[in-house]
């Protein structure tokens, strides 16, 4: 059984910018590791490789189906997570009419994404990177959850040709995400 680590030990691990700006900048523009995740569609999928193609990433904490469960048994309300998978599962038609692929990451376990996915019907991949490989590779910022665990904080992405294009930071209103990242598109007028 892994053993917690002690709130000091966590606060060592998380890491952020000195600025949201900063963070920001610090991504735009780099390309995307070669990294094989979990994912809930079966199997591995490589990040790099998916964004060739134009994709939307949404970064979040975790998938808690145990305790959202006990709190909101019927489903109804959830996290923010939850919240924020709802609205890119209800707006996924409009990122594939924009040509965009939509995939979220978490440090939460491949069997734990399996069961969130199923329960919130969702039609894009989760990828598990439990062991933050992806936070290392490009700087992504963490914190510490209510549980003790080292989580990824909230953020969402656009890469394409294997780059980072546009970031989404901080998310402050989760249930709102997917439709910020689409009004975004829409100024665009065409894929990147």
């Amino acid at each position: 059984m892994a053993m917690l680590a002690s709130p000091s030990q966590l606060e060592q691990q998380a890491t952020w910018a000195s600025s949201d700006g900063e963070l920001v900048e610090s991504l735009l523009g780099q390309p995307l590791p070669s990294l094989r995740l979990a994912c809930t569609t079966g199997g591995e999928l490589d990040l790099a490789k998916l964004a060739i193609e134009p994709v939307v990433v949404f970064v979040h904490p975790g998938t808690e189906t145990l305790r959202e469960r006990r709190q909101d048994p019927d489903g109804l309300l959830g996290s923010g997570c939850t919240l924020q998978s709802r609205l890119f599962r209800e707006h996924v038609a409009s990122f594939a009419g924009r040509r965009f692929h939509v995939v979220g990451v978490s440090a939460s376990s491949p069997e734990e994404q399996r069961r969130f996915s199923r329960r919130e019907r969702l039609q894009f991949p989760l990828l598990s990177d439990s062991r933050m490989e992806l936070a290392s590779a490009i700087d992504l910022p963490t914190s510490c959850s209510s549980s003790g665990q080292r989580v990824y904080s909230r953020l969402t992405f656009i890469a394409h040709e294997g780059i980072i294009d546009r970031v989404f930071y901080p998310v402050p209103i989760p249930r709102r995400n997917a439709l910020d990242v689409l009004g975004w598109l829409d100024t665009q007028g065409t894929v990147l």
